[in-house]
């Protein structure tokens, strides 16, 4: 009975140290999702003029947008390609601003 209990001990000492472990993971995984719900409220900012009828972004919002998502969330700028969506976002921007624009004049 003297090995079971240590046995016994053994694995409580076992299960408390995993237990730790997936405490601190849950805590990383849960601010990793905070800092993903952030950075798709800032890609959402891109759409929201389309979406609720008001005016779309102007390129200086976007360019502040983008510098924020480079530089508060780099790690997930990197790993979501988030500089792809920049030819999306911005290309309607400048092809309306330079629609007018004559160099020529």
């Amino acid at each position: 009975s003297a090995r079971r209990l240590q046995h016994e001990k053994d694995t409580v000492v076992t299960l408390t140290h995993e237990s730790d472990a997936l405490q601190v993971r849950l805590a990383e995984e849960e601010q990793s999702l905070g800092r993903l719900e952030q950075v798709m409220n800032l890609v959402d900012r891109f759409e929201a003029g389309d979406r609720e009828g008001s005016p779309a972004l102007s390129l200086q919002e976007c360019a502040k947008i983008f510098q924020q998502l480079q530089t508060e969330f780099y790690q997930e700028y990197k790993t979501l390609g988030l500089g792809d969506l920049a030819v999306s976002v911005v290309h309607p921007l400048l092809k309306e601003r330079l629609r007018s624009w004559d160099p020529l004049k």
